[in-house]
Order: C-alpha cells, then sequence, then structure tokens
C-alpha cells in the first residue's frame, strides 16, 4: 500500500515536470515573439 503510494508520487511528479517543461519552451516563443514583432 505504502509502495504504490510513492510509485504513485512519482508518477505525478513527472508528469508535473513534463508539463512545466513544455510550458515553459511554450512561454520562450511566444516571448521570442512579441521581441520580433516589438522590433519590428
Amino acid at each position: 500500500m505504502n509502495t504504490f503510494g510513492i510509485d504513485h508520487y512519482k508518477n505525478l511528479i513527472d508528469l508535473i515536470i513534463t508539463y512545466f517543461h513544455s510550458f515553459s519552451v511554450v512561454i520562450g516563443i511566444i516571448l521570442g515573439f512579441i521581441k520580433l514583432f516589438s522590433k519590428g
């Protein structure tokens, strides 16, 4: 029962890290476009 909970939390943390990484990449792309358009 305890090991199942630990595995569940590990999967949850992996999911959060994956979402956070892709989210930061999207924000970087959006900021890049904003800088590009504001200069032009």
